[in-house]
């Protein structure tokens, strides 16, 4: 059986212009608190443990958790400033990898399809917040800040005061913080994220001042599918899943290597023994460790290494043990009886009907709702590409067309955006 140990080895991703990005700073940021509050990882441990013990002993079947987040957009620049559009679709594809819908399960590899599930886990933008106000679930605040890399804190984007922006209570929203972690204009650590604390033995009269620490940052440049400013070397972290990421670590779960040599693990039996991350490709013939009695090459589908993304596509039974246990003990409060005023609305009684279908590129869409308005429509193609966007300036409420006449023939997809979620129609050009 693998051994349980919590592990301290810096990270080191790509390499930027003579510059070092971390893929994930989740074990630096531990590494900080810790010496802030020694006991820390020890509480943390105990609490992996606790969730690992309660996850043995489950048994039946599986309900599935809806986690409210808010997004907290901090920009000093008009490009911080991520459009809408990246925001819905990070969210997409948070439903995804932890549904097991994603588009790419099938380059799971055979050896590991056995072991692959569906976390029963599903997240949406918050609709009412503390107030009890209606919102999106998108804050915006321009800073001065411009990167929250020039301070020795980067939990300062966490902080109204220090410049950047002040969480939502943590027991009822997934804080995701969005802003520039670059130095000298490169980028420098892509996210990270604290996961959860809640030991008998935390310091005293530390859990309220901590909790505001609670949820997930992410560096700008790869929030969101297809996001513009993904490009170059940063290309390998374009599909979203630098927050699938981060959310795993918010929810429990260890870097699958474990942070060390092959001696050492990421606690979770089906997963294979590795030696050091996966440095952004897709080495199918990586097998760093000796496993026994069957010997496993190294698991980079996992969303917990740091493979390029385009090979990224799975979360393991044992993983999804561990993350739904944590929410149904520490986590707990973000799914229990969906807390007052934090709920998301319900889109099933709109009805959407696109005519004609198949066309030779011209489609009429129509939706039945008279309590909410499509925001934008999204084209995407066959393989989630996005062909077309239309602002909500072209779409007239209730009714509207879209014109693919110069798209090749094939299926195509039509994203109709709310305030309250999205709904999908299939196109067939012909």
């Amino acid at each position: 059986m693998k051994n349980v140990v919590l592990l301290l080895l810096m990270s080191v991703g790509l390499s930027v212009s003579a510059q070092e990005v971390n893929r994930c700073y989740t074990v630096e940021a531990m590494q900080k608190r810790e010496m802030a509050n020694p006991g820390y990882l020890e509480a943390v441990q105990q609490t992996f443990n606790m969730a690992k013990e309660q996850a043995q002993s489950k048994n039946g079947g599986q309900n599935i958790y809806r986690i409210p987040v808010v997004v907290h957009v901090l920009y000093n620049n008009a490009t911080e400033n991520l459009h809408d559009s990246l925001i819905y679709n990070q969210i997409d594809v948070l439903n995804e990898d932890y549904r097991r819908m994603n588009p790419d399960t099938n380059l799971t590899r055979a050896e590991f399809k056995p072991v692959a599930g569906d976390a029963g886990i599903e997240f949406y933008l918050a609709n009412v917040d503390p107030d009890g106000n209606w919102t999106t679930g998108i804050t915006r605040t321009q800073t001065n800040r411009s990167s929250f890399m020039d301070a020795f804190n980067q939990d300062d984007i966490k902080s109204s005061s220090a410049g950047g922006k002040d969480g939502w209570p943590p027991s009822r929203y997934l804080n995701i913080w969005v802003g520039d972690f670059s130095i000298f204009g490169s980028p420098f650590i892509l996210g990270f994220a604290y996961p959860p604390v809640g030991a008998p033995n935390w310091p005293s009269g530390q859990e309220a001042a901590d909790s505001t620490l609670e949820g997930v940052v992410v560096h700008y440049e790869v929030f969101g599918r297809n996001n513009p400013s993904a490009s170059g070397l940063l290309s390998v972290t374009d599909r979203g899943r630098t927050c699938t990421h981060e959310v795993g670590h918010y929810l429990g779960l260890r870097h699958i290597w474990g942070d060390g040599g092959c001696s050492e693990d990421d606690g979770i039996d089906d997963t294979p023994f590795s030696a050091s991350a996966s440095q952004q490709e897709c080495n199918l013939n990586k097998n760093s460790c000796t496993d026994s009695p069957t010997d496993f090459k190294d698991m980079i589908e996992n969303y917990m290494d740091y493979s390029d993304e385009a090979c990224m596509n799975m979360l393991t039974e044992g993983q999804i043990d561990i993350i739904r246990s944590i929410l149904e003990t520490t986590r707990n409060p973000l799914i229990a009886d969906f807390p007052a005023g934090v709920n998301a609305y319900d889109l099933s009684n709109i009805q959407v009907e696109v005519y004609p279908n198949p066309s030779s590129g011209q489609f009429n869409i129509a939706y039945n709702s008279t309590t909410s308005q499509v925001q934008y429509v999204e084209i995407l193609d066959s393989f989630g590409r996005l062909v077309e966007t239309q602002s909500p300036n072209e779409v007239v409420t209730g009714n509207f067309s879209i014109d693919l006449a110069g798209q090749a023939k094939g299926l195509y997809f039509a994203r109709l955006v709310f305030k309250e979620g999205s709904k999908v129609s299939k196109l067939v050009v012909e």
